[in-house]
């Protein structure tokens, strides 16, 4: 499974999510495999309700499609100038504990204010994330999960 160039791009996958709920803030973006396919998983909020939607990223089927009505004080994501995931990529597989790893998923979250891309490498029974800022590139985090 390619994650670095999915069929669909990050870009039409929020285009999706933003025909599903116009009036909805993104509050994460992931791409992560799950049954033999790459799916996105893109939350998101308004003033009363929570947002989930699943796309495939290889046919762009809607998966799953779901809200709740109680909402919690989510951080929006703020994409106006935030790398592309492929880049995001390019940087973490610079990381000498992934060195000859392939990423199976990223995520795009806000934290604090700071756009961060988290990508996943896994080593045996390894977990391994290289957090890193969305804007900058900079690397703030290898955190090594066994």
């Amino acid at each position: 499974v390619d994650i670095v160039n999915p069929k669909v791009s990050f870009s039409e996958a929020i285009t999706l999510f933003n025909k599903a709920y116009p009036d909805a803030k993104i509050e994460s973006i992931d791409l992560e495999t799950a049954f033999g396919g790459l799916y996105y998983d893109i939350e998101g909020f308004d003033a009363t309700k929570e947002y989930e939607l699943k796309i495939d990223a290889t046919t762009k089927e809607i998966k799953a499609n779901e809200y709740e009505k109680n909402r919690d004080t989510d951080e929006i994501l703020d994409l106006s100038n935030v790398m592309d995931p492929s880049e995001a990529i390019a940087i973490a597989l610079q990381v000498p504990e992934v060195q000859g790893l392939a990423p199976t998923g990223w995520s795009l979250d806000a934290d604090y204010g700071i756009q961060i891309y988290k990508v996943e490498f896994k080593k045996n029974l390894e977990e391994i994330d290289v957090k890193i800022n969305a804007n900058t590139g900079e690397i703030l985090e290898v955190d090594v999960d066994d």
